[in-house]
């Protein structure tokens, strides 16, 4: 797998590829490559232990290489929302490519890049999961939306510290 990105692979934290700890992943541009390979949705699962030290992500990292796209200056500096990334992976005799300008999330002149209230949502929901009760992550998605009709935002951080709790009891305190 070879990828080419912005110029922020050439710092040494990004180059790390003695992975430890889970936040050694976090900043290492190999490791991220590899477990982006496996098809894990960016969010809460990057951060289990399990996935982070599965021996077939640790091996991937060993097939990885990277380096600073060769236009990333250019389309930068032509609009600075611009953070091009080319991937190629090479396997079985196929290769596939896979080509952005713009990271998913970022707003930008690329329809599609910023994400949508469905997806803003989704995200949330999904990184919740587990962590906040799901009556709770109902309740909190609700008043997010209607934020301008929440009279108290203690009550937003009652919901997200009410682990397991009903999101009414939360409401009334």
């Amino acid at each position: 797998m070879k990828a080419w990105v912005e110029g922020f692979v050439e710092q040494p934290v990004w180059q790390n590829r003695a992975i430890e700890h889970v936040h050694d992943a976090q900043f290492s541009i190999a490791h991220g490559l590899a477990f982006g390979a496996f098809g894990v949705p960016p969010g809460k699962d990057w951060q289990d232990q399990a996935r982070v030290f599965d021996p077939a992500v640790m091996r991937l990292m060993d097939k990885t290489s990277y380096e600073v796209h060769p236009d990333y200056v250019d389309l930068l500096l032509s609009q600075g929302a611009s953070r091009p990334a080319r991937i190629e992976i090479s396997a079985r005799g196929q290769t596939w490519v896979g080509e952005r300008r713009y990271p998913k999330g970022s707003p930008s002149p690329e329809p599609g890049s910023a994400m949508s209230n469905d997806e803003l949502e989704a995200k949330f929901r999904h990184n919740a999961d587990g962590v906040i009760a799901a009556a709770n992550i109902d309740a909190l998605v609700e008043q997010v939306w209607n934020l301008e009709q929440v009279k108290d935002l203690a009550t937003l951080m009652r919901l997200t510290a009410c682990v397991g709790a009903d999101a009414q009891s939360a409401k009334a305190h």
